[in-house]
């Protein structure tokens, strides 16, 4: 940088006034002349260590996510038991994988509208499960429902679905539970 004259940009530890280490981003950038010659550098040292700190605990943070993601979706899959979630407006947020699994849709679709959902419904259930939800969102309560579902490769599958009314500061926010295959 000192002979081209581009800019300069540096992580470096650097020894404190009290012998302390931190972390420091330099920047450096070159004031040049009318013919190209460098006149004098204007620069910055930034303490950084904070952000370096901080920068190192959402990664482990990412990291514990990932793995307790990881192990929550084994954990589904070895018990044969997915989660779900719908908004209290009564619009499905979210599906785990092993709830794609059990009710046979391909994760790609992803979540399906409650109308779609009620249409893999065996049809001898569907209106008792169309006013479950309803009721579930009407008033707000929890679910602990049986019923059946039309698998699209296993044919009729028994499946139990639980789910409670989730309150934030008060406020019913949203619905989650689990669905687990009972067929056997």
């Amino acid at each position: 940088a000192l002979e081209s004259g581009e800019p300069f940009m540096a992580e470096s530890r650097v020894r404190r006034a009290d012998g302390k280490y931190c972390r420091m981003l330099h920047r450096y950038v070159a004031l040049v002349d009318d013919q190209g010659k460098i006149v004098r550098w204007f620069g910055s040292s930034t303490d950084i260590d904070d952000q370096k700190r901080a920068e190192a605990v959402l990664r482990q943070t990412t990291d514990e996510l990932r793995r307790s993601e990881f192990y929550l979706a084994e954990a589904q899959r070895l018990a044969h038991m997915g989660s779900w979630s719908f908004t209290a407006d009564g619009k499905r947020e979210y599906w785990s994988a092993e709830h794609f699994n059990i009710i046979g849709v391909d994760p790609a679709r992803g979540v399906l509208p409650i109308p779609e959902f009620l249409s893999i419904v065996h049809p001898d259930d569907r209106e008792r499960i169309k006013r479950k939800i309803e009721s579930m969102v009407a008033k707000p309560e929890g679910c602990d429902e049986k019923f059946r579902i039309l698998h699209p490769q296993r044919g009729v599958r028994f499946v139990r679905s639980v789910g409670i009314p989730v309150f934030e500061d008060g406020v019913l926010t949203r619905f989650a539970g689990t669905i687990m295959d009972i067929t056997e």
